[in-house]
């Protein structure tokens, strides 16, 4: 247990607020963030901020992986819940490695069942390497040395920032969709989408759909009762095949602003009344990609692949047997998805120019970024200082959002 905390503290409080540090990083390194926040919220009643002592018991502990991180953060948690009666709520604060423990702990208490007593409130990372830390591949040699660099230095917290690392059992088994674990219950999603539904069927179609649950239902109309089709997606597999496009940097500006040439289509693998079958939907609109983000959350997983983007070549297409997952493809899977999905509020910083121990901006995930190519100006907004006015600009057409209240 921490034993910042006294037993009174621990007795009284109802929400806990969780700070994790980053790489070569300690409990110190938040003394400054935790006075704001207790300056700010302390006369919140229960509310128990502390920094996460668990992975700075030595300098060289935070090269041990994000998963054996992530897993102690859990266990300090759980440590000190067993010891505050009152408790309701969590939040988490993680930076740079720290928000990557902080994913992989949420998808542990998620599968021990920790969140069906304590309710998910906050989860804010800032400059955390959701996307690993790969140099844009315009500087190949330096990304070579950056690669090898990091695995050497950082051991296999430095091959999981580069994607070179294997997930462990353990891991996989928690990113597993089919696991002994339900999903959490997500609200309904309707709307019209173009499909292909299965053989003998050929060729796209406008249709509706109401997906409850796990069942997807596909209508002629919207006002139509009856139903055309009726599939339960337990067990299918989703796969995005997405239309193969320049890689290299000169081009990465044009593809930010310009819309695809190509078909972005959604396949879902399965079996319908005994009988294998495809069926392929296209991803264009804002909608779409609303019902591909409500399947993934159903279904647990998302594979990815590139294809010439000719969506009518989809079906029927030979997929290479997919190699053992790394720590980056499990985190946005499974466990660690339903977990991350339950939290009220999720926000994820990205700074835009250098983080303090790497000469690069960490945490985007997007892949362009306007700011270094000057591409968007980085005056800041008066009301919320920390961030971009062109941020909040692009927050209705990125589906951003910034709270209307405290969420406390």
């Amino acid at each position: 247990m921490n034993e910042d905390l006294d037993n009174q503290v621990l007795t009284d409080t109802t929400h806990l607020v969780v700070l994790q540090h980053g790489l070569h990083g300690g409990p110190r390194d938040y003394n400054t963030l935790e006075y704001i926040l207790k300056q700010t919220f302390g006369c919140e009643p229960g509310l128990c901020i502390f920094a996460a002592q668990s992975n700075s018991i030595g300098l060289m502990l935070t090269h041990d992986g994000a998963d054996n991180g992530g897993i102690r953060l859990a266990d300090e948690i759980e440590s000190i819940a067993a010891n505050c009666p009152k408790l309701e709520k969590i939040s988490f604060i993680g930076h740079s490695l720290g928000g990557l423990y902080v994913r992989y702990c949420i998808g542990v208490l998620y599968s021990r069942g920790f969140f069906d007593r304590i309710k998910p409130m906050n989860v804010i990372t800032l400059a955390a390497p959701h996307f690993g830390i790969r140099v844009p591949s315009k500087r190949r040699y330096l990304n070579a040395v950056v690669n090898t660099f990091c695995c050497k230095m950082f051991g296999r917290t430095g091959a999981q920032f580069v994607l070179k690392d294997q997930a462990t059992p353990q891991t996989i088994d928690l990113a597993h969709p089919n696991i002994a674990i339900d999903p959490p219950a997500f609200q309904d999603a309707t709307g019209k989408f173009e499909i292909q539904l299965p053989e003998p069927n050929d060729g796209y179609r406008m249709l509706f759909y109401r997906l409850h649950a796990k069942h997807l239902s596909v209508y002629f109309s919207d006002n139509d009762e009856d139903t055309l089709f009726e599939f339960d997606l337990t067990g299918y597999e989703a796969i995005l095949f997405v239309p193969t496009s320049p890689s290299n940097v000169d081009t990465e500006s044009n593809q930010f602003i310009e819309s695809a040439t190509h078909d972005t289509i959604l396949q879902l693998k399965g079996y319908h009344h005994g009988e294998k079958m495809d069926i392929e939907i296209r991803i264009e609109t804002n909608v779409d990609w609303a019902l591909c983000h409500a399947l993934l959350l159903r279904l647990g997983s998302l594979r990815c692949v590139n294809y010439c983007g000719d969506k009518s070549r989809v079906r029927g297409s030979e997929l290479e047997p997919q190699p053992i997952p790394s720590l980056m493809q499990c985190l946005a899977q499974g466990c660690f998805l339903w977990g991350y999905s339950l939290f009220e509020r999720r926000a994820l910083y990205s700074n835009i120019f250098y983080d303090i121990q790497v000469p690069y901006s960490c945490g985007s995930i997007r892949s362009y970024n306007p700011y270094k190519n000057n591409a968007a100006t980085c005056v800041t907004s008066p009301f919320y200082p920390h961030i971009t006015l062109n941020s909040l600009s692009n927050a209705v057409f990125l589906r951003d959002t910034l709270p209307k209240r405290k969420f406390i």
